[in-house]
């Protein structure tokens, strides 16, 4: 058998040369030992590549691309939107903030949602109806302030949005509605309010909040999980790769947007399809946050800042339907060795009914 040859460029690398031809590092480093001459022998991971400067290749270069085509269409496949009936999606919620080892907050919330889709032409038009929002779990100190709070959710109980064929939204349609359900609540909750200036500021937060309530959506996490442009072309995958980075913004510095660095992996199984993430911080765009953490909170903690943060994101999806079966979020955020804040959601598709 004749063998071609693959001529090294400057600052190529084992794994660059495999990932171009279609080929396991491991697969091509077995073939070139295995046919070369002695002294050409490369190391366990290819280390001595620029030295020898070749490596043995079974095919052409070009039938080995070829190849690597052929598989990439095998594996690729396009996760589609579709219209559905109304469906109802249980959501469980749970929040932990650890100080020295003490839950400082600690939440169980269970919501039920009812969500349906239609399509017109490229885009959708989605309606969400929140049914339930059950604390089932705070610590008793936390509880009159919690179900205070619940009241300013009430205008988003009832949402119609124009989604993208990505599966984000592009557009609220029941802006109006909402923004008077908030007069409405205003007016009964002033009342209640004293004239701090907390206070002053939860009711302009609420007037802007509530008249254009796009940005309030994009940053809460149940929104963004449930509506994430999901709906594109994959390619099934044995282990992870990197992806363009997960947006966050953090639970601890008070909304600073924190870098990520995402990677991704597809599996398919008949007619169901996993995406999964996996998000890390990245240390050295998150340099920033060090100055707020000895400006605010060093004094209070005793502690050198320690920043760490990892999130694990996995959804299941119905392939011919494009439902989705179930997500789950896992989040969590450290500023330093005892100071951590936890957050879990979990999405699951509970039962389709034909009428809300």
């Amino acid at each position: 058998m004749e063998h071609k040859k693959y001529y090294v460029k400057r600052k190529e690398s084992l794994e660059s040369i495999a990932n171009e031809l279609g080929i396991s590092s491991e697969n091509l480093r077995g073939y070139h030992n295995r046919f070369c001459e002695l002294n050409d022998l490369l190391s366990a991971k290819g280390e001595n590549l620029q030295k020898v400067g070749y490596i043995l290749i079974p095919y052409s270069i070009e039938q080995l691309k070829i190849n690597k085509e052929k598989e990439v269409r095998l594996k690729t496949f396009a996760l589609e939107q579709k219209p559905t009936e109304t469906l109802t999606y249980l959501i469980l919620q749970n929040i932990d903030m650890q100080v020295s080892g003490d839950s400082i907050v600690d939440s169980e919330t269970e919501i039920l949602w009812k969500y349906k889709k239609e399509q017109n032409q490229n885009f959708f038009y989605a309606e969400l109806f929140q049914k339930e929002h059950q604390v089932k779990y705070i610590k008793s100190i936390y509880r009159a302030l919690t179900e205070y709070m619940q009241k300013f959710n009430k205008p988003l109980e009832h949402l119609n949005v124009k989604l993208r064929p990505s599966g984000e939204i592009k557009e609220i349609l029941n802006q109006k509605d909402i923004e008077d359900k908030w007069l409405l609540l205003k007016e009964e909750l002033s009342p209640e309010m004293g004239d701090t200036l907390e206070e002053k500021q939860m009711l302009e937060g609420g007037d802007n909040d509530f008249k254009n309530s796009l940005p309030l959506l994009k940053n809460s996490l149940l929104h963004r999980l449930f509506f994430m442009d999901l709906y594109k072309s994959y390619t099934i995958s044995d282990t992870f790769y990197s992806i363009a980075p997960l947006k966050y913004t953090s639970q601890i510095f008070n909304q600073e947007e924190i870098f990520l660095i995402t990677k991704q992996k597809i599996e398919k199984n008949n007619y169901s399809v996993k995406i999964k993430f996996f998000s890390e911080a990245d240390i050295e765009k998150n340099k920033h946050l060090k100055a707020i953490y000895n400006s605010k909170l060093r004094d209070f903690l005793k502690q050198e800042f320690n920043y760490q943060f990892t999130w694990s994101l996995e959804y299941t999806f119905d392939m011919q339907q494009g439902i989705m079966l179930e997500c789950h979020s896992k989040i969590k955020e450290q500023a330093a060795n005892n100071y951590t804040h936890l957050t879990e959601h979990k999405i699951s598709l509970t039962e389709n009914l034909e009428n809300i």
